[in-house]
């Protein structure tokens, strides 16, 4: 059941952040079909709705990111500390890679060349910011390390901190222009299928992923569908990160 709120919120965003008649028909019946099913399911069974929504510490700090919201509710062992803005950019780029990399391969989502090769750019590509962010998170403790050590002079101790303050902007930076191509492709690709362009050919294909275990995201709703979502989710990184047009050159 926390799957199905959770499209509804991924589809409400989807539904609030276009104008187009077309896209929004479609969406609106999705959202009437996922309600119906929830309501009904909810008739059948004795559950708490406050039980499967959940709370979180973070709501204010996370109003207006309804999926980064529901990613910090479902870990299953959040940390003690306080979480940071690149906690959140991995918890967003586990999703993405969780959910999304197995639908964006050549069985599951057919393109012509052009988009084909912008699609397999992104595997490998993920795979560098996450390498990033594992130097970031080194350097960091390596400067904690150093501060609770007075052996250390101070100016060595300032200069790992002031090196994991340049990762840290170079990793919002990074991120943000991933995910802007993340959101870009998909946009372009949900605006091909309206237009029947071609350059998606099989946007009406249900994707089925029985080949590989666990319940994934994505099963049962059409190219179409996972299109509009990775675009949600594209869309809702890049406002997160907030990060300054002129830096994504």
């Amino acid at each position: 059941m926390r799957r199905v709120n959770r499209l509804i919120r991924q589809f409400d965003a989807v539904y609030k952040s276009t104008s187009d008649g077309y896209q929004r028909d479609r969406v609106r019946k999705e959202l009437k079909e996922l309600k119906a099913y929830r309501d009904q399911f909810l008739a059948l069974h004795e559950i708490d709705q406050a039980e499967i929504e959940d709370s979180t510490a973070d709501a204010g700090v996370l109003d207006g990111f309804p999926i980064l919201r529901d990613l910090v509710r479902e870990q299953l062992n959040p940390p003690a500390e306080p979480q940071d803005e690149i906690d959140y950019l991995s918890l967003y780029m586990e999703c993405f890679y969780d959910e999304f990399m197995i639908f964006l391969t050549p069985k599951k989502l057919r393109l012509d060349s052009r988009y084909a090769l912008e699609r397999d750019r992104f595997y490998p590509e993920y795979h560098e910011l996450l390498r990033q962010i594992q130097d970031y998170r080194k350097t960091v403790d390596v400067s904690g390390d150093l501060a609770k050590n007075a052996n250390y002079r101070s100016d060595v101790t300032s200069d790992i901190r002031s090196r994991a303050q340049k990762l840290r902007t170079n990793l919002m930076i990074r991120g943000a222009r991933y995910f802007v191509r993340v959101r870009n492709f998909a946009a372009e690709l949900v605006e091909d299928l309206q237009d029947e362009a071609g350059a998606c050919k099989n946007g009406e294909d249900v994707l089925e992923f029985q080949e590989l275990p666990g319940i994934k995201y994505l099963g049962g709703l059409t190219v179409w569908h996972a299109l509009q979502l990775l675009l949600a989710l594209g869309r809702e990184i890049v406002a997160y990160l907030h990060v300054p047009d002129a830096a994504l050159q």
